[in-house]
């Protein structure tokens, strides 16, 4: 839009709105964004977020987005510019990078945990049982793991102690001849 003054487009608005706008509290995308954690992020950025987020602006990441400061795909939230680990290292707001107070501080454990709960319930019911195959897989697979680790350990003692108690039984006999 032209600011110039001659403009005949610019104007004041021709009405006023009779109500607010409100979401639709029984759509699985605005639940899916009400729950999404505003974490790493200054007072004034996080405002900003929550007004997207209160308004349907908001727009979340399909696909990860580049971080500016370490160039790898690692940024998983909408509108964040670095990313988690750059953040916490340089004590910066993820958004504009300023070295202000951050509101909410990222919390890796419960963040991986709220994460996974919210993409599972995106899921369609064919990509949720693979989910969970491929989880039970990874458990079974570092329980198999642990399994070998711990037979190694006791092979070795096992492997120590019969050493031990043939050179005692050898040196006993050598002493007896």
């Amino acid at each position: 839009m032209s600011l110039r003054k001659g403009n005949p487009t610019r104007g004041a608005p021709h009405y006023q709105n009779k109500f607010g706008f409100k979401n639709n509290p029984n759509s699985k995308k605005s639940q899916y964004i009400q729950n999404l954690a505003n974490e790493g992020l200054c007072k004034k950025c996080h405002e900003i977020v929550e007004w997207r987020k209160k308004y349907h602006k908001y727009k979340p990441l399909t696909v990860p987005k580049k971080c500016q400061n370490c160039d790898q795909k690692k940024i998983k939230r909408a509108y964040h510019v670095i990313c988690e680990d750059c953040s916490l290292k340089s004590k910066e707001c993820a958004k504009c990078r300023e070295k202000k107070e951050i509101i909410k501080p990222l919390n890796d454990n419960e963040l991986k945990k709220n994460e996974n709960d919210i993409d599972i319930e995106l899921m369609s019911e064919r990509e949720r049982r693979t989910h969970f195959r491929l989880m039970n897989r990874e458990q079974f697979l570092e329980r198999e793991k642990k399994r070998q680790e711990k037979a190694k350990l006791e092979g070795d003692n096992d492997n120590n102690s019969n050493n031990n108690s043939n050179n005692n039984s050898n040196n006993n006999s050598n002493n007896n001849s």
